[in-house]
């Protein structure tokens, strides 16, 4: 598989296929691909129902698409931002911000990873997507992504709006709130009822939240909300 990064502003990721390779993506990613690659589906356990629903349990499918053949595929997120290809070892393993998937060799394995990193709110959950390795996934930052390799016992606080990607071996110590009476008085609500406080990206209320991350394990952080 080759890859080029074309343009700036809203960048594409042109994916050479060869021989039986395969990728996996989110079906409305595709820009172009050549008649020879052809289409399938991959279906997995959906995250975005729960995200929509905030009900704690309930699942639904999620259908991926898998290309495979010779030929290229043209991806884009149509957004502005830097993407990054993250090689993944055999059973090494990622948490990737929600819909930030670009595509994934289908040797990586998926599945969607929903949290609670809070010690004060029982049902604070962060959304998600777990990657395994052997394999590559891109991804794609809002912004500039940021890269910090943290040695066992560094600590970083990161808005969790400008996380974009850490290892499984990164751990999260617990969720800051900024404006605690705010997040609070929310979280209590949804307690409850009994309900999934999750927190989407780009909400009002994620703007006021810190993760506090520390090694050992790669960090990316992205410059844009």
């Amino acid at each position: 598989m080759k890859t080029d990064f074309i343009g700036d502003t809203a960048p594409v990721v042109l994916v050479k296929l060869e021989g039986d390779e395969k990728i996996y993506l989110d079906n409305d990613l595709m820009l172009y691909k050549d008649p020879a690659v052809k289409v399938n589906r991959k279906i997995t356990t959906s995250l975005t129902n729960r995200i929509i629903t905030h009900a704690e349990g309930i699942q639904s499918e999620r259908y991926f698409a898998v290309f495979e053949g010779e030929g290229h595929v043209a991806i884009s997120h149509d957004k502005p931002g830097e993407c990054r290809a993250i090689t993944l070892d055999q059973n090494s393993v990622v948490y990737v911000r929600w819909q930030s998937l670009l595509f994934a060799q289908d040797s990586v394995g998926y599945q969607p990873n929903m949290r609670n990193y809070s010690k004060f709110m029982t049902n604070f959950i962060l959304p998600l997507e777990e990657f395994r390795g052997p394999g590559t996934i891109y991804v794609q930052a809002f912004g500039n992504a940021f890269q910090f390799n943290l040695n066992p016992g560094e600590v970083l606080d990161v808005p969790v709006n400008n996380l974009l990607l850490f290892d499984a071996t990164v751990g999260i110590s617990d969720i800051l709130f900024l404006f605690p009476y705010q997040i609070y008085a929310q979280g209590n609500a949804a307690a409850r009822q009994n309900e999934v406080c999750v927190l989407k990206p780009n909400s009002p209320e994620s703007m006021s939240v810190c993760a506090r991350v520390y090694g050992p394990g790669r960090v990316l952080v992205h410059s844009g909300r």
